[in-house]
Formats: structure tokens, sequence, C-alpha cells
């Protein structure tokens, strides 16, 4: 248009330049409305020279208005122009009126404001009126400034005129804003039939349904809308209108529907936390329950009234669900909250109800239902909970502390008596399981003084008596054993048989013999325990033995060798031993015979075939004799009897005059073996040798290259030490340490070092072990002797008790590969596993521990800690399936430390598969079952980090914070807190989000008012 004008204006403007001055001709095109040859005419005209100052006025005002007309950049200039050089101007109104439509088009709504200030509006006209309140109450309305905006509408509300329509929509608007639905929804209901403002409308009308709770009109008018989609961007909203009408009027089905349709367009569809409550509420009402607590959950994000419902709601679902851990969390949430004081007492009581029934709960029971008593002590449950304490007292797991709260009370009545006795059996049951044995004791006494439980009355004896029995206090032992014998009801228990099976041990520990072969018997005759029975029967042959009814002793050996359970070699050699007493030559020989052949690894085995080659020498079966002391030596070349066999072969060889290889063997025994007796029979031999044959001389010589033999001396030295050694066959201890201190500093090489070292040692030790270690080392530093062995135990069990582990195994070590008796072989592998866990040494616990697994007869509890130890490995191996296998075998056999930590490695390799039912399964199983409060916590840990993965960051959070409150290490809390702290950062995530998704949405923005203004026909044009 403006091209248009343009192109006219210079095809006229020739003919017109004579006519310039004719202001009459300016103002009827003005009226015709040519701007552009006004507005150009106007300059001419101002260049007149007959042109008055009244017309220049005209000229120069109506040139700014045809510049405002067409839209040109410097209307705006020329207007203010025009007001800065006639102050007092004939079209003052008329130019800041100009100047409010400029910046009202330009959307300056501040500048309309102040321009329109400088009109008076009684100075216009009603079509001026008109326009002058809807621009100066539109600019306020598009500021915000809703009362003045009302103001300004007053005048125009009632009127028709080109912006009416738009005039209703504002105040309709301000009304809607400001909650004055009535009057909102009057003026949106005349709007409804127009057609630029009639779709919004409807909307404002639905949404003012909603907030007057007119939830079936909402539906009949929201649901036309929502089909025929006006607006597609404003469906998700109306069928989140519906969805709340409909949970209003308790249809939670059709609820359910449209509010999951709502948040399944997209990604960014939420509800915010009331509609939330509601939505869960409508899965409660329809028993969908799972459902439900995910809505509910969603809600507790801040600690108000709604958390506080809804938590409480929450725990209601769980308790259906029967998921009573989770419903304990929701519970206490709940009860945390101070709005409801009702339900705050109801969730506090649900809360503690199911902490003392649910012991998979990290929750102390005794402190919570406490906190209940004393925070509503007029509760209509008072009466209830109080019971509860009284059972939970017996069902904590914190003995101690139950106890000590039992112990302040100044009486306690006949049922807390009974708690008593339970609380402190447990806790003497617990102090003897981690080999606590004379706390175990005490408890055990305590137990005993409340004598309401009979069954825990018996076992409080017998228990006591199995911790007398580790500390070896063997009279208390046997009075506590025989005690729970005669109680009443033992007889029934299972510890009754194992009782009689201790009683015996106990005598047989103390060397009461007959009383052990007593109490043996009638433990046969009681068990069925194959592995129990085989060492009835050696202990029984020992016992017999040691009372020298050698036929009685070999006839339980022979049972024992029959079982076949273990120590079968150890059965047939103390056979040969009760044959060679009683005289059974054909029968030692013959058992003899079995050992050596069918036993070649047997500790035995070397002592076997020395005796059996004594028998051949007897029965002048010399080359059978010494073909069994070559194969010894060959064998066993680490025997401590290869000097008696050597020694042996060289007597061999001296009776059959074979002189050179009887000398041989007799030298290998004096070099080898200094200092022994085997060294001092084989020296005098080489002498009765070197006499018989005349060669005196070579004996001297090779005397005197000994450093360690004085012919001159070596009765004085003999006679120095037999007196030392009398003293300590008499036991007179002190004085044989004197004695053999003596000897040992009289002579520079005494020939009995050797002896007279260990039986020094061995004095010191009757009195002061620890004073003893110096001289069982001198022991060490000769070749493997007869004392090497009680040598090296006695050093080894000294070194264990003080815990000097590093120094213990390395003789541990020794003596496990030169033991001649099970029984030390076995101590030296089980005491080596544990030297190697104290020392952290890991390569040689593993392979320590698959040692004592392949112990014959090894203690469960020992068997655990071993197979823990192999599981681990194989865990940090990464062979799981390896590692499942053993925490399974544990679990099923321990339930305190070890066994807690295997459970809890098998939750957390299902935790590692994401198998986070199973592994959540398991460690309710741990809570419940097991005893070790540092795995119970740390499972829990694992149980927040499944809640998590499932994105149950309040399950999550309430976990991590009973551990806080409950747990004592200040390891564990550290964790938790770190892990609390990542969750209320996501939670603060949420809320923000949750807080962007408000309801009352600004149906303003639906529109821009501006486009539905006439810029080229204002009402001034129409006249």
């Amino acid at each position: 248009m403006r091209l248009r004008v343009y192109i006219f204006f210079l095809l006229i403007s020739q003919i017109s330049l004579a006519q310039n001055c004719d202001v009459d001709q300016i103002k009827h095109l003005l009226q015709n409305k040519q701007y552009a040859l006004v507005y150009s005419m106007a300059d001419a005209l101002q260049e007149c020279p007959d042109v008055n100052e009244s017309d220049v006025e005209w000229a120069k005002f109506h040139q700014a208005i045809c510049a405002l007309e067409l839209f040109n950049d410097e209307a705006q200039f020329r207007l203010e122009q025009y007001l800065e050089n006639y102050p007092n101007g004939k079209y003052n109104k008329e130019t800041y009126i100009a100047l409010s439509k400029l910046h009202f088009r330009n959307k300056e709504y501040d500048k309309v404001i102040a321009k329109l200030s400088n009109v008076n509006v009684y100075d216009l006209e009603f079509h001026e009126e008109a326009m002058y309140y809807f621009r100066l109450g539109y600019s306020y309305f598009s500021l915000n400034k809703y009362e003045e905006a009302k103001l300004a509408f007053f005048d125009i509300k009632s009127i028709s005129f080109t912006y009416s329509e738009l005039t209703t929509y504002c105040l309709s608007h301000m009304a809607y804003e400001e909650g004055n639905y009535a009057t909102a929804l009057q003026g949106f209901q005349q709007l409804v039939s127009t057609p630029t403002l009639g779709v919004i409308s409807k909307y404002y009308i639905t949404h003012i349904y909603y907030y007057q709770e007119r939830y079936t009109e909402l539906i009949d008018f929201a649901k036309p809308l929502l089909e025929n989609s006006y607006n597609p961007k404003r469906d998700k909203e109306l069928k989140r209108l519906i969805g709340d009408a409909y949970f209003a009027l308790g249809q939670y089905q059709n609820s359910i529907d449209y509010l999951e349709d709502y948040m399944s367009d997209d990604a960014s569809s939420s509800l915010d936390r009331i509609e939330k409550y509601q939505l869960g509420l409508a899965y409660y009402e329809l028993q969908d329950y799972n459902k439900a607590t995910a809505q509910f959950e969603d809600v507790l994000l801040d600690e108000d009234s709604l958390s506080q419902f809804a938590a409480h709601q929450l725990g209601q679902c769980y308790l259906l669900l029967d998921k009573k851990p989770l419903a304990i969390n929701a519970f206490k949430y709940a009860s945390a909250i101070n709005f409801d004081y009702t339900l705050k007492e109801d969730a506090a009581f649900n809360s503690v109800k199911l902490i003392y029934e649910q012991q998979s709960s990290y929750d102390n029971a005794i402190e919570s239902i406490e906190q209940f008593i004393e925070d509503y002590p007029q509760s209509v449950h008072i009466n209830y909970v109080q019971d509860l304490l009284i059972k939970a007292y017996t069902s904590t797991k914190d003995f101690q502390t139950a106890v000590d709260k039992l112990s302040a009370l100044s009486s306690m009545s006949l049922p807390q008596q009974q708690v008593y006795q339970k609380l402190s059996y447990y806790l003497a049951a617990e102090h003897f399981v981690n080999k606590r044995y004379q706390q175990s004791i005490t408890w055990f006494d305590k137990s005993i003084k409340y004598p309401i439980d009979n069954k825990l009355f018996a076992l409080a004896y017998y228990w006591k008596a199995e911790a007398y029995y580790h500390i070896e206090d063997y009279g208390n032992a046997i009075e506590s054993f025989k005690a729970f014998n005669i109680k009443d009801g033992s007889f029934l228990l299972e510890e009754y048989k194992q009782a009689h099976y201790s009683l015996a041990y106990t005598y047989y520990q103390s060397s009461k013999y007959k009383d052990a072969i007593l109490w043996f018997r009638k433990y046969i005759s009681l068990s069925s325990d194959i592995k129990k029975q085989t060492d009835t029967y050696l202990r029984l042959g020992d016992a017999y033995f040691m009372t020298q009814d050698y036929n009685r002793a070999q006839e339980f050996y022979g049972l024992a060798e029959e079982s076949g359970a273990f120590d079968v070699d150890y059965a047939i050699h103390q056979q040969i031993q009760c044959f060679g007493l009683t005289n059974q030559r054909d029968k030692k020989r013959t058992a003899l015979s079995q050992l050596i052949s069918d036993y070649p690894q047997s500790l035995y085995n070397d002592d076997a075939m020395l005796n059996l080659s004594t028998m051949y020498l007897n029965e002048n079966r010399q080359d059978e004799s010494v073909a069994l002391l070559s194969d010894l030596i060959k064998k066993h070349p680490k025997s401590i009897l290869v000097k008696t066999a050597l020694l042996k072969l060289g007597l061999n060889f001296y009776n059959e005059s074979v002189s050179d290889s009887a000398i041989y063997y007799f030298k290998s025994v004096i070099e080898n073996y200094p200092n022994t007796k085997e060294s001092k029979e084989a020296l005098i031999a080489y002498k009765n040798v070197s006499v018989e044959s005349g060669d005196v001389k070579s004996y001297f010589d090779y005397v005197g290259e000994l450093s360690n033999v004085s012919v001159d001396i070596a009765s004085k030295d003999s006679i120095s030490y037999e007196a030392s050694e009398n003293l300590y066959l008499k036991q007179d201890y002190e004085k044989a340490v004197d004695a053999f201190d003596n000897y040992l500093n009289e002579f520079d090489a005494p020939i009995f070092k050797l002896n007279a070292h260990f039986y020094k040692a061995e004095s010191i030790f009757a009195t002061n072990p620890d004073l003893a270690v110096e001289d069982y080392l001198n022991v060490l530093e000769f070749p493997q002797n007869i004392f090497t062995e009680r040598a090296l135990s006695r050093l080894a069990r000294i070194q264990f008790k003080k815990e000097e582990y590093g120094v213990a195994a390395l003789h541990y070590t020794n003596l496990k590969a030169i033991a001649q008796e099970n029984s030390l072989l076995r101590e030296a592998t089980i005491n080596l596993f544990y030297c190697y866990k104290n020392l952290d040494m890991n390569a040689s616990l593993l392979e320590s521990a698959k040692a004592v697994l392949d112990l014959d007869k090894v203690d469960a509890e020992l068997a655990n800690e071993a197979r823990l130890i192999i599981a681990n490995n194989y865990f940090d191996q990464s062979e799981f399936h390896l590692a499942k296998k053993d925490y399974q075998i544990i679990t099923e056999q321990n339930q305190s430390e070890i066994g807690s930590e295997a459970k809890y490695q098998l939750a957390y390799l299902a935790y590692l598969e994401s198998d986070f039912d199973q592994s959540e399964k398991i460690i309710f199983e741990l809570a419940e079952n097991y005893y070790s409060d540092y795995y119970i916590a740390k499972s829990f840990i694992l149980l927040a980090d499944i809640y998590k993965e499932k994105d149950n960051l309040f399950q999550s959070k309430a976990t991590l914070q009973s551990i806080v409150d409950n747990y004592q290490g200040e390891d564990l809390k550290e964790i938790c807190l770190q892990k609390i702290a990542e969750i209320d950062l996501l939670n603060e995530e949420a809320q923000k989000d949750s807080q962007k998704d408000e309801l009352i949405i600004n149906l303003l923005n639906d529109i821009e008012l501006n486009e539905l203004f006439e810029e080229e026909n204002t009402l001034e044009d129409e006249e």
C-alpha cells in the first residue's frame, strides 16, 4: 500500500505544485485519507508566502498524523516535535492520543499510560472516550496492574464498541487470576459463541468448574472439548482435569484411565503432589496396592500434612502387600511429622508393633517401644505396647542392653525374671560362641539364679560345663556336667548325649581314667554318631591302656579300626603296643606289616618299620631286618628314628663281624647326630669294634678330630649330667634348672648338651613357660632329634598364646613337617591357619584353610572359618559360582559373625546379578536369623542401594536413616550419611520438577490479543 501511495504522490505532485498553498484542498485530501499526498503537501504549504501561523500549525500536526497512519518511522518524532513547538497548541489533546496509539501499537504500555495521563477524558467525544479507556485499561492489564486496569475498563465494560468482547475477556481473565470464579465464569460464558475468543473461553470455563468443585459439570463440559480437540496443546490438561474430577466423584477407575492417559502422552507429563496422592488413593480403593505405593512415595518430598497422610496410607499399602519392613519405614516417616496428632500416634503405634514383629528391621525394638511409651503415655494402645516391651526383651539381639535395663529395676516381676533368665542365657551363649569363656560362665550363673524355664536352667549348667572345659578347669566342668545330667528334663535334650561324651573327656583330661571309661561307655550306649563313636573307642582304648588293661585297650582300638572313620593308623599302632605288652607276637607282627603296607603316609609308619625290624632281628631274620631299616632311612629321611635305624644297622653288621659296614653306620650316627644318646652308643660300639680288631689308634685319631667328645672328661660329664637328670625325674624342677645350668657351664662341649637343654626347658616350662623359650631354641639348634617335636610344639604354643603369630607360624610349620602324632599335626594345621589369619598373609592363609578342611575331624566353627576364606578368595577371583556354593554351606551351619558375612556375600552376589528381589529376600533372612550387627547393618546399606535401583528413593533414604539412628560404629554411619546426601539431591531435583508443573496454567498465553486489534480502522475513523 505504501508503494502505491508513493507512486500516486509522484504522479500528481507536479500537477499540484501550483495549488500547494490551498489549505482547503489539502484538508479535502485528508478527509479522503490521502495521507501520502497530505504528508508531502504539508511541507510545501509551510513555504507559501501568504500562509498564516494557524495553517502552519495545522499542517505540522496533520503531517505527523499522516506519518502515523502511513506507519512512517518519523511519526513519533514529528508528534513529539509538535508538542515541543506548541506547548499550548490547538491539537495537543489529539497529539497525546496519537502518541498513545503509536505506543499501544508498539506494545509500549507504560508509555501509553504516560501519554494518556496528559489527556482530559472529559474533553473527549464518546468514541474517543471508549478507545481512551480501552487503551489505558489494556495497558494496565498487560503490565499486570489489575486494579488500575479494572478501574479503566469499568466505564466501557457495558457498552458496545469494537473491542467490547476483548474488554470482557480481559476483565474475566483478571477475575479468574484473582480467584473470583463466579465473575470470571459469567464473562467467559458471554464469549463462548464469539469466533475469536470462544474456544479459549471454554478452556477457562473448564478450569473454573474445577476450582468451584463443580465436577459433574466439568466432565460434561470438558469431554466434548477434548473430543473436538480445538487446541491439541491443551488436550493433556483436559485429561488431567477430567481425571481429577472423576476422583472427586469417587469414580476411581475413570479417574485412573484419564490420569494414566495424561501421563502417557509424553515423558514431561507429571502430576503435582496432591494429584499423585489422589491417584494413589484411587489405586488403593481399587486394591492395586503396588501402583498406589509408587504414587504415595512420590508425594514424600516435604514434611507437611500431605506427606503425613501419604506416608500413613503407604504403610497401609505395604501391610496389605505383606512387605512389613517397607511398612515400618512409611509409618516411621508419618509418625515424625507434626501435623495430625491422631495420625502421628497411629503411625507410631503401627511402626513399633511391626518393629517388634519383624526381626528383619534394623530398628531397635526395645528402644522404639520405650520411646512410644514415653511419647504417648495416654494412648489407647499403652497396655498392649507395655506387654510388647516385655516380649521384646526376650527377642532382642542386643542382649547386654536389655539385661542392663532389667537389672536397673528395683525388683522384677515373675515375667521379667523369666525374661532375665532368657536374656542372661543368650548373652552367655553369645560370649561362649565368641570364645569368651570366663564371661560366659558369669552370665550362665546369672541365668541359673532364676530357674523358671526348666530347659534353659538345665542348658545353662551344660554350657557352663563346656566353658569350664575350654579353660581347662576340669574340676568345675565335672561338677557342672553332673548337675546338668540330673536336672529335670535334661534327658529329653539333645545335649544329654553330648554331656556324657564331654564329661568322659573331662575325666580323661584329668587323668581319671576309670571315671572316663565309665562315661565313655555310657555315651556309646546312647549315641549313633559314627565319628564320635570312633573317637570314643579311641579314647576308651587310651584310658584302658593308661590303666594297663591292655586286652580291653586292644579291643576298643580294634573297634575304632573297624569303623574306619578316621585315625585308623593310630588305632593299629596302639594295638601293636598292646600286642607287645601282652606278648602276642604273631598278632603284633601281622599288625606291624599291615601298618607298613597299608598306611605308607602314616605318622607311625617309620615306628612300625623300626619295631618290625627289631622283631626280625630277635628272630634271627637279619636280612629282613636290615632291609626294613634301610627302607626306613630311604622313605623317612627326616624321621627322628633314622639315627636309631643307622645305629641298629651298625650293630647288625657288628654282630655279623662286617666291621667296615658297622663302622660306616656308627660314624654316620656320631657325625650327624652329635650329643644324642644314639651318638654315645655308636661311639662306644665303634670303640668295641676297634678294640676287637686291634685298630685302637684309628679310634683315638677319630675321637681326637671330634670337637664335642673328650675321652678324659667323659666320665665326669656323664656323672654330672646323670645327677641333673635325676632331679628332673623327681620333679624337683627348681633344683633341676640350677643343676642343668651348672652342667652346661662346667663343660666346654658337654656330651649331653641336647638332653640338658631340653630337660632344663621342661623344668622351667612347668612353672613359667615364657622363660623356657631360650632353652627350647637351643634344642632346635641340633639336627632333628627325639626332642625336636616336643620343643617345637612347646615353642609354638608359647608364642601363639603371646600373640606373636609370625614366630608361632614358623614353629608350627616346622612341627607340621616332622610331627609323629595326629594330634600334633592337627594342632599345627589349625593354629597355622589362625596365625596366617592374624598376620593377613592371604596366600598362606588360603592354603592353610584348604589344609584345615582336609583334616579328618574338624570343629564345625573352624571349618566354616576356613571355608569362608576359600569362598572369599573365589569371590575376589570372580569365580562367583564356586564362592556361592561355599557361602551357602556356611550359612546353613553358622548364624554368628562368619555365617552373617557369608549371608551378606550371597545377598551381594544376587545384587551383582541384578536379581534385586532375591538379594532383598536374603537380606531380610540375614536380619532375622543371624547375629552380626556389622553385617546386618552392611546388608541394609545394600538394601538401600536396591531400593535406589528400583527408583524408590523414599525407602532407600529411610533404610539408611535407620542405620544412622541405631548402628554404633562410625564407619558405616559415614557411608549412610553420604548416600543420604545423594538421595536428598535427587529429591530436590524431583521437587523442582514437580513445582514447575502446576495445574493453574496461564491461558492468556494461548492467544495473541494484539492480532485482534484493527490497526487500520480505529473508532476515531468511524464517525
